[in-house]
This record gives structure tokens, sequence and C-alpha cells, in this order.
């Protein structure tokens, strides 16, 4: 387990809301932009996702589950394996103070093999005080 810090803001009136995670240790050391919102046309939450690990973004939508989690499917062209890597963001909120983001890669090459395989668990707890 790696800890790290994130910072979020609303921009464009409260429509996305970006989030900012720095890493300073471990094999995910780094920084990620998440912009995360939600497309009323579609029902959809979205993700637009950035980091200093490699150099190109990825994308993800879906709608919220019955469960209270939103799973947002993408997919995106790897040309250093040659393939497609299918992802899905698990978003849960167990509490008002919390967000849960999972990282689960479906497709055999960046799972590791045929089942699913959760790559990140970021858990991000709002300060106390900071209540709005």
């Amino acid at each position: 387990m790696v800890t790290g810090t994130v910072e979020s803001e609303t921009i464009l009136g409260g429509r996305f809301l970006v989030s900012t995670t720095v890493i300073t240790e471990g094999m995910f050391a780094g920084e990620s932009v998440s912009i995360f919102g939600f497309d009323r046309r579609s029902e959809e939450y979205t993700l637009i996702g950035l980091d200093t690990i490699g150099t190109y973004w990825v994308t993800a939508q879906g709608p919220m589950g019955s469960d209270g989690k939103a799973v947002l499917s993408g997919e995106d062209f790897d040309p250093v394996f040659n393939g497609m890597q299918l992802y899905d963001f698990v978003l849960s909120w167990p509490d008002a103070d919390t967000m849960v983001t999972d990282l689960i890669f479906k497709d055999e090459m960046h799972a590791g093999g045929p089942e699913p395989h959760r790559l990140l668990n970021i858990v991000s707890r709002r300060p106390l005080g900071d209540h709005v």
C-alpha cells in the first residue's frame, strides 16, 4: 500500500470535478489528473484520465448501478502490446466523505490472464472540517 494526496475542485460551474493525485513512492509514483463528469444526455458518468506514467490519455463512461456504484468502461489501443486494453473504473461512495476508485483491467494482456485484475484501489477521504 502506498499513500498520496488528492486535491479536488469543481470547474465550469460545478459541472466537472478535477482530481489531482500525487504519489511519491512505489511503482505508481507520479501525478495524475482525472476529470469526472455526468452526461445528462446519456445519464452516464464520464472520466478523462492523464498521468505521468504514460504519455497518453484514457476515457471511460458508464451508468450508476442499482448497487450505488458507477462502472465506467473504456478501451484504448496499446501499440506497445499491439492490442486493445479494456478497463473499468468503478466509482463508489461508502459515506459522504469518501470516494473509492478501482481500476480493473479486463483484457488478458493487461490483466495477466483470462480473469479481470484490479490494478488500483484509490480511497479518497475529505479532511475533517471540509464539509460543504
